[in-house]
């Protein structure tokens, strides 16, 4: 990942991982866990994960600036 910042906190991987655990979706913790100890694809993985529930929340909160 080649950017200055990132949407993948520590904070947040833990809490994916503890959604999908939640869940039932295992891959995805198993992701997590990886990402957690430095896996670049699976950081990346989880990143994607994270950036598409945040475009969710926005949408859902801002419905009009959305469209």
């Amino acid at each position: 990942m080649s950017m200055l910042w990132s949407l993948t906190t520590p904070r947040r991987l833990h809490a994916l991982r503890t959604e999908a655990g939640a869940a039932g979706d295992f891959d995805m913790v198993t992701i997590c866990d990886r990402a957690l100890a430095g896996d670049a694809d699976a950081l990346a993985e989880c990143e994607d994960v994270i950036a598409d529930a945040l475009a969710a929340d926005f949408a859902a909160a801002f419905p009009a600036v959305s469209q």
